[in-house]
């Protein structure tokens, strides 16, 4: 009974890294180490002690984020931890329907004795079966103590940060040109959007040859624009318009690796997916877009490196 009262009695000591884990963006064919944060630990007293980190950084949905969440030698007793994000959240930033309402679990920890530890952790998918799709969420960390006798009616509710860096989608154009890709902005700033296929891709998936040798850049590093949007503002959504190949080619029925891009004012482009394209035959249009593909290589290049990176670090497997 006296170690459910100390439990019960117990002050909550928040110890929250404050700065995010840095994930090196690699050049194209490199391959650079991943920069983990460092947790900063509690001062120790006769206090409940928590330590993890403010922010919760996966690379895709189905990487795994640092945690380095510990329960200190000197903590009153066993803990759990539970990472839940609010659908409401979810509709603001990805702008989708996860398929339930109120809190959604992403993570539940077992019982985490005391002087234990969880390094590492990685997230469920959402109720409707589906990813936590690229974005910056608001989140909550409920850290519950544990006795031997049972569960304390007791849960310890602290706001942190879940960022998920990429992640992958499929859609469909049909022949009348309507595209069943979302065109939401994740972030809080104003942003446009576009889905762009490099110049191998392209031809992978039955489309027209586009490359022009002697550039100095590979078919892989060079990118044509499908779609595009306006800019939208910040947690809004759009709408596509088609861009024509370059010549005015029409895009022919295929299966087309593709990558969804994100551009704010005055930034490189960002990788936000990685997108399976399922394409019914297009017809020609007027205009091309050489002139853009020609001098938008490198930043679109380097953009779909970062996002390839990224989502090659899946569950289990961190390069190093």
């Amino acid at each position: 009974m006296y170690a459910i009262a100390k439990l019960m009695t117990a002050l909550l000591i928040l110890s929250l890294s404050l700065s995010a884990p840095a994930l090196a963006a690699p050049k194209p064919g490199e391959k650079p180490p991943v920069q983990r944060e460092q947790a900063q630990t509690a001062e120790p007293g006769s206090a409940m002690h928590i330590n993890m980190t403010a922010q919760f950084v996966f690379p895709s949905p189905g990487g795994r984020a640092v945690a380095q969440i510990s329960n200190p030698e000197d903590s009153a007793g066993a803990m759990q931890y539970t990472l839940v994000i609010e659908s409401s959240e979810i509709a603001r930033v990805a702008g989708i329907d996860c398929g339930a309402e109120g809190d959604i679990a992403l993570y539940a920890s077992g019982e985490v004795p005391v002087g234990g530890s969880i390094e590492e952790i990685s997230i469920s998918p959402l109720p409707n079966g589906a990813l936590l799709p690229e974005g910056v969420y608001k989140a909550y960390m409920l850290v519950k103590p544990l006795a031997s006798e049972g569960m304390i009616n007791a849960v310890f509710r602290t706001e942190v940060s879940v960022k998920v860096m990429a992640d992958e989608r499929t859609c469909a154009l049909n022949a009348d040109g309507m595209l069943d890709l979302a065109a939401h902005n994740a972030t809080g700033k104003p942003a446009r959007l576009e889905l762009v296929v490099s110049a191998a891709a392209l031809v992978s998936g039955g489309g027209p040859d586009v490359y022009t040798e002697g550039t100095g850049y590979k078919p892989e590093d060079t990118f044509v624009r499908l779609f595009q949007t306006d800019e939208i503002g910040p947690y809004e959504s759009g709408a596509w318009r088609a861009v024509g190949l370059p010549d005015g080619q029409g895009l022919p029925e295929g299966n087309y690796e593709c990558w969804l891009m994100r551009i704010e004012q005055d930034a490189e482009p960002y990788a936000c997916a990685r997108v399976q394209l399922s394409a019914a035959a297009q017809a020609p249009t007027e205009t091309g877009d050489t002139e853009w593909m020609c001098a938008q290589r490198l930043s679109y290049a380097q953009a779909a490196v970062n996002g390839a990176y990224l989502l090659a670090m899946t569950e289990g497997k961190r390069y190093e």
